[in-house]
């Protein structure tokens, strides 16, 4: 008879890094980070232009601060994945990939 893999191991955080006191004051500070970061990107997306040469006037650059401060965010105090059932997962995910595909398909693309 055969086992999972993970049948023997305990369920705990996957880091042991400093979380948060009881209170959530670090999660919290991670979320306003990235909330100011998020703000800056769209900032960056409308009033960027192509003679910039600062590093961090780059949309591409912000956007990868964002993506290290939402990964330190999950990493500290990690969301809990919802149950879903796995069919209503599938039929809403390709009924999306069909009515965006036909949109591209049917509207004029191209010279």
């Amino acid at each position: 008879m055969t086992q999972p893999i993970l049948a023997g191991m305990e369920r705990h955080s996957p880091c042991r890094l400093p979380t948060c006191r009881g209170d959530g004051t670090v999660v919290r500070l991670i979320d306003v980070a990235a909330l100011g970061v998020g703000i800056w990107l769209v900032g960056t997306f409308l009033f960027w232009s192509e003679w910039s040469r600062s590093l961090w006037a780059r949309p591409e650059h912000v956007f990868l601060l964002l993506f290290g401060i939402t990964s330190l965010r999950l990493l500290v105090a990690p969301v809990a994945v919802p149950t879903v059932n796995p069919h209503q997962v599938v039929a809403v995910g390709v009924m999306t990939y069909a009515l965006i595909f036909s949109f591209v398909t049917v509207t004029h693309h191209g010279p």
